[in-house]
């Protein structure tokens, strides 16, 4: 995107990690407890949630960690900021999923669109 500027130092650089992770782990949180519809890896995520009775945080967190696992086994990168995303998006999801609740969102859908 051209009107985000590429970070000139390392503060500037965390904090894009840490925003980036943030917006990303309440954005899957939103769209989930909306049930605005997951593909098919949360379905996956959330498949194997019920099976195993874990929270879909964690199993989001394992999914990260071994999609990482085989692109590094494959050769590619692995640096800081990626161990960082995959250690926080599952938590920050999860978070979002218990703490964020859209029952206005469900009540429109279901009122005025009929769904």
């Amino acid at each position: 995107m051209s009107f985000i500027k590429p970070p000139q130092n390392l503060t500037v650089a965390w904090l894009y990690l840490i925003l980036g992770t943030l917006i990303c782990g309440v954005g899957f949180g939103i769209y989930l407890n909306g049930k605005l519809g997951a593909g098919p890896r949360d379905s996956f995520m959330l498949g194997i949630a019920k099976v195993t009775r874990k929270n879909p945080g964690t199993i989001r967190t394992f999914m990260e960690g071994t999609a990482v696992f085989v692109g590094w086994l494959l050769g590619g990168p692995v640096g800081l900021g990626t161990i960082v995303y995959t250690a926080l998006v599952g938590t920050v999801m999860q978070w979002t999923l218990d703490h964020v609740k859209l029952s206005k969102i469900d009540k429109y859908l279901t009122n005025s669109l009929g769904v």
